[in-house]
Formats: C-alpha cells, structure tokens, sequence
C-alpha cells in the first residue's frame, strides 16, 4: 500500500486541501455528470481495423510493436475541480483535510477518456493525424517515412516502413507518457 501511495504521490496525482464549501468529497459512487465530470467516452480500436492494419503490416513485412502503459488512467490530467477523503495510509497533521485530485484516478468515471485525450494530445504534437474512419487509430507521414499507431485502450501497435523511426517514436511517447512495454493483450 505504501508504494502506491508514494506511486500516486510522485505522479502528482493530488494535493492536500481544505475542502470548499458546498463541495463534498468524491468516491466513484458519488460523482455528479456536468459538476465532477463532463465526458467518459474513451473509443476503442474496431476488430476490422485491427485485422486490416495487421494485414497490411504484414503484407509490408514491417514489424509490428507493441506497447502496454503501465497504469495508463493514472496518466491523464483531470480538468474538473474533484475531492476525495484522505485514503488509507495517508494522513495530515491539519484536520479536515482532503485531496484536491489533478490527475485521473481509477474509478472515476472520467479517467478513460482522460487517457485517451493526453494520449491524443502527444500523437498529434509528434505529428500525428487522427483516421476518420477510425478515432483509434493514427497515422504519421514525412517524406517517405509512415508511421500507423492503433490504440486499444492501454494498448498500442505500431508498425511502419522503418523500423528505427517506430523505436524513435516509442522512445518519445515513453518520454511524454511514461510508458512501459510489455506484450500487448489484444491480440
């Protein structure tokens, strides 16, 4: 419990507040559509879009990569004005203290969607252009050099006509995001 603790710390996940007036700290039962959260929707990567960007991976012969983030929700950056109690483990020598939350947190009902936007925001910044027939997926052309990414959640694939571009591309999301890698679970 201590290192998730110091995990969400370090994260910036919250600071210590007092709690306003009329304001009433959150538990994911309790949050309130247009006050606590606006948007939810988060979309995923349609099964005939995987197949065709694996087919066409593997029609190229590129390679495929893939990447899993490590408690990706916990990444996005919450923009409404959200309160919790203190969790376990954690306390203040000022009474009446609670967490003003800045980042998503699980079981909040706008963390998906959270993730997706500050997923989104860093393939855009990195020049990146959304599909329109799919919001999943995204794609990336300079010069002779393609880039596809299709997100299923927490999960990527990348695949592109070079290889050592795919790897620059992940190293930077790993920078922006904070990725980890791992075999990815959709497949």
């Amino acid at each position: 419990m201590a290192k998730e603790l110091q995990a969400l710390e370090l994260n910036g996940t919250w600071t210590l507040s007092t709690l306003p007036p009329r304001k009433k700290p959150v538990d994911c039962f309790t949050e309130v559509e247009g006050v606590d959260f606006g948007e939810t929707f988060a979309p995923v990567a349609k099964l005939a879009t995987v197949r065709c960007f694996l087919a066409v991976a593997v029609m190229k012969k590129w390679e495929i990569h893939q990447m899993d983030v490590h408690n990706a929700f916990l990444h996005g950056d919450l923009h409404e004005e959200v309160y919790m109690s203190l969790p376990p483990g954690l306390s203040s020598n000022r009474p009446g203290q609670v967490c003003r939350l800045r980042k998503s947190l699980y079981g909040l009902r706008q963390a998906s969607r959270n993730w997706f936007s500050k997923l989104v925001d860093a393939l855009y910044a990195y020049g990146f252009k959304q599909s329109r027939a799919d919001n999943s997926l995204f794609t990336y052309s300079r010069g002779t050099i393609f880039i596809a990414v299709l997100i299923y959640v927490d999960d990527l694939l990348v695949a592109g006509n070079s290889s050592l571009h795919c790897t620059t591309f992940k190293r930077h999301l790993v920078k922006i995001i904070g990725t980890q890698l791992f075999l990815c679970s959709f497949i």
